[in-house]
């Protein structure tokens, strides 16, 4: 049975970084098969990478004269889409080839309720004894963002696509009780329901993610993490 998935609202949120910036949307870019809605939030940028979001297609733009926060940035974001899903992308992640059809074939999987959220290289490692060859790959690798397709290949041994696809297939049922993966998906209900992100100069994009996991939880709601969707950060 053909599957449609749902209309779904990508956000990002973006600081200075500029090289690191052009590589993410890049990957953003090719990597997405099909992007509804896609709604980039210029955090108060001063290094350029306000110019280059201007120029991106096929884009909803919201500038900030100044850095507001990445939460008041990412509420922006919320009040703007029209998705029945929201993904919420750090653009420290690096995206895998078909990442969001993933994420939402697993929120169809589940009747499109609760929170689907990407594992990352910090979250291999955690659960070395369930990864074993993919953690002992990813130990020696940077937690920093990349610039270029080039250093993240030889990062990865050749290929940071092969090796996401890979633990994919291995993995990709696998239950992950936690991860710090700055990439999810949920209904855009749901986080309208649980109320937007807490703002305020010591707001961040982790501690806002894992408060509103505890929300999803306190209510009786579920959060799976998957590696079906590995995102380098």
């Amino acid at each position: 049975m053909l599957v449609v998935l749902a209309t779904c609202s990508v956000i990002v949120a973006v600081g200075n970084g500029l090289s690191e910036n052009l590589f993410f949307f890049q990957r953003l870019l090719r990597e997405t098969s099909r992007l509804d809605e896609l709604i980039v939030v210029d955090n108060g940028t001063t290094d350029g990478s306000g110019t280059y979001l201007k120029e991106l297609p096929n884009r909803k733009l919201i500038r900030f004269p100044v850095e507001m926060g990445l939460t008041t940035a990412w509420n922006w974001g919320l009040r703007t889409a029209s998705g029945e899903a929201v993904a919420i992308v750090q653009t420290g992640c690096v995206l895998p080839t078909d990442w969001l059809s993933n994420l939402l074939k697993l929120w169809h999987a589940k009747r499109k309720t609760g929170l689907i959220r990407s594992i990352d290289r910090q979250t291999v490692l955690k659960y070395a004894s369930v990864f074993g060859r993919y953690a002992e790959a990813v130990r020696g690798i940077s937690s920093g963002a990349f610039s270029s397709e080039a250093d993240l290949n030889q990062a990865y041994n050749g290929s940071f696509d092969t090796f996401a696809t890979g633990l994919a297939r291995r993995y990709g049922s696998q239950r992950i009780a936690t991860s710090s993966a700055g990439c999810f998906l949920c209904s855009r209900d749901l986080i309208q329901e649980k109320g937007c992100f807490p703002e305020g100069s010591q707001a961040t994009g982790a501690g806002a993610i894992e408060s509103f996991l505890q929300s999803i939880a306190e209510n009786g709601g579920w959060a799976r993490n998957t590696a079906t969707v590995y995102t380098h950060r």
